[in-house]
């Protein structure tokens, strides 16, 4: 332990490839390239840093523990190609480079609480990821997780509009969006693993938005407005829906959804093709 120190320079551990454990509590800011390639480093432990530089911790393949609770600023490719890292939180992170886990193969847990924009490509060539946490994101973006595919879950507890594509083609099988308002189009389109979609304050959903989810059982969102066309086309699981005050079904929304039983819609003003 080195308890005094307070900044680290650009390559301080540069290619240090025996270096296996660092706990430096009281360091703040860590340089571009500062461990970059210390590939046996295991734990590393930055209780007070608050600014990593680009690709500080990049080709770092042994490392599978992070202590980062104050970090604030990340720049890019900090984690790429961090094999063996599994879990990542980051409580205070605001800013995030590009590319920051690129080829993490084995990551299954990744927790954002204040984090502000997700930047493209930030897990390429990752695998699968268990739990995705992207609690301070506003509005999650087209083609935000890039290739990254394989989501288990994901919590977006203070998104609040979900733009074009944002997930077409993921196989998120659980997504939570409590304060969600708007979902645009094609959003969640060929999500063939997602069973539920609860969306407490969700009122607009746009054209194909959750066409051919396969697995869609279930659908609460009490209140939804407006449905887009084909919004639930080839919903093939999907059994009965309850939309109390959608006000406009707009055509084909509900296409081929061969097991549909029973719709209820109360308020519903104008109803298309269905």
């Amino acid at each position: 332990m080195i308890s005094k120190v307070e900044q680290v320079e650009n390559r301080c551990f540069f290619n240090c490839a025996n270096l296996e454990k660092i706990n430096l509590p009281n360091c703040q800011t860590f340089g571009s390239f500062c461990f970059e390639n210390c590939q046996k480093l295991k734990f590393v432990d930055f209780t007070n840093c608050q600014i990593f530089g680009e690709s500080c911790l990049n080709h770092c393949e042994s490392l599978e523990t992070l202590k980062l609770g104050n970090l604030r600023e990340v720049g890019n490719n900090c984690f790429n190609n961090c094999l063996k890292l599994k879990e990542a939180e980051f409580p205070s992170l605001i800013v995030l480079g590009e590319n920051c886990f690129m080829f993490c193969s084995n990551l299954e847990t990744v927790k954002f609480q204040k984090l502000e924009n997700l930047p493209l490509n930030t897990f390429d060539k990752s695998s699968t990821i268990s739990l995705l946490v992207l609690n301070g994101i506003k509005t999650l973006k087209t083609n935000c997780l890039g290739e990254l595919l394989n989501v288990g879950k994901l919590e977006l507890n203070s998104c609040e509009t979900i733009e074009d594509n944002a997930l077409n083609g993921s196989t998120v099988n659980e997504i939570l969006i409590p304060n969600v308002k708007k979902i645009s189009k094609s959003s969640f389109q060929n999500c063939q693993n997602l069973k539920v979609l609860e969306a407490p304050q969700l009122t607009e959903i746009g054209d194909y938005s959750f066409s051919n989810c396969n697995n869609l059982e279930r659908i609460s969102c009490d209140k939804l407005l407006t449905i887009g066309n084909h919004c639930f086309e080839e919903c093939s699981n999907l059994k009965e829906i309850n939309l109390p005050n959608v006000q406009k079904i707009n055509d084909s929304s509900f296409k081929n959804c061969k097991n549909l039983e029973k719709i209820i819609c109360s308020n519903c003003e104008l109803l298309g093709n269905l």
